[in-house]
């Protein structure tokens, strides 16, 4: 008899937790999905992706920049090259901005660790982990 009493009182407390547990759910779903929580979290996610990408558009920006910039330093060199002949001096220094040029095109372009789309898919990750996706 004490054995019978002992499962109904333990059957019980299993059926009050699994209640409490399925009412602390709801009560949490009813407030996360209020609009204040999912206007705050959607604002949050805005502002944390803004900040994200304005790095990520200044970096592309300085890219951009300084491509400009090396192409404009090789025109002379080449152009100087061509009137006087190549000298040692004059190929090294092409070399190196081709070379430079050809490093800033790659990131810009690439599918490697430092390409935008790399950068992106980071971007994307980190968001979806802070939503707990």
């Amino acid at each position: 008899m004490i054995a019978f009493f002992l499962i109904a009182f333990s059957n019980n407390l299993l059926e009050r937790e699994i209640w409490l547990e399925k009412r602390l759910l709801a009560d949490l779903q009813t407030d996360i999905l209020k609009p204040e929580a999912l206007e705050y979290t959607i604002a949050q996610f805005g502002e944390q992706l803004k900040t994200t990408l304005g790095r990520l558009s200044g970096e592309l920006a300085q890219m951009r920049e300084r491509k400009r910039t090396v192409e404009v330093e090789l025109r002379p060199l080449t152009e100087t090259a061509a009137l006087t002949g190549p000298s040692s001096f004059l190929i090294q220094a092409i070399n190196e901005r081709e070379q430079e040029l050809r490093q800033i095109t790659d990131k810009l372009l690439s599918t490697g660790p430092e390409s935008i789309d790399s950068r992106l898919d980071e971007i994307r990750i980190r968001h979806q982990e802070a939503l707990g996706h």
